[in-house]
């Protein structure tokens, strides 16, 4: 069984991070998946929801998991 993760731009918001600050925070970060895990070196970056133009709903949604790459 497989599963795919992939964003819903009409029922959900986006994310966005802050690319400089990601940078900045962490500048051997590369989004290159190598299947190593990240979690005892990954800081924070500014990051926020936003509605994309696709997206229709009438109120903030936030997803509960989400995708995001530079």
């Amino acid at each position: 069984m497989s599963y795919l993760v992939d964003s819903d731009f009409e029922k959900y918001y986006s994310l966005a991070l802050d690319v400089s600050d990601l940078a900045e925070k962490m500048p051997s970060y590369s989004q290159r998946f190598r299947a190593k895990p990240r979690l005892d070196k990954w800081i924070a970056p500014k990051a926020h929801f936003y509605a994309s133009d696709n997206f229709t709903g009438k109120e903030e949604s936030i997803p509960d998991i989400t995708i995001w790459a530079l």
